[in-house]
């Protein structure tokens, strides 16, 4: 599921996912929306 999500093809499995698995997904997307998000402001930083 994480390598289907990190790569953008889709968000179902061929089976379905648990309520876990859903959070650790959304959870993961967050998380890495988040660095994605701190690393351009620091680099927007330093580039000044």
């Amino acid at each position: 599921m994480v390598v289907i999500t990190l790569t953008m093809a889709g968000f179902r499995e061929v089976h379905g996912l648990s309520r876990p698995g859903m959070i650790f997904t959304v959870s993961l997307i967050l998380l890495g929306t988040g660095v994605l998000f701190y690393g351009l402001s620091t680099y927007n930083m330093w580039c000044r």
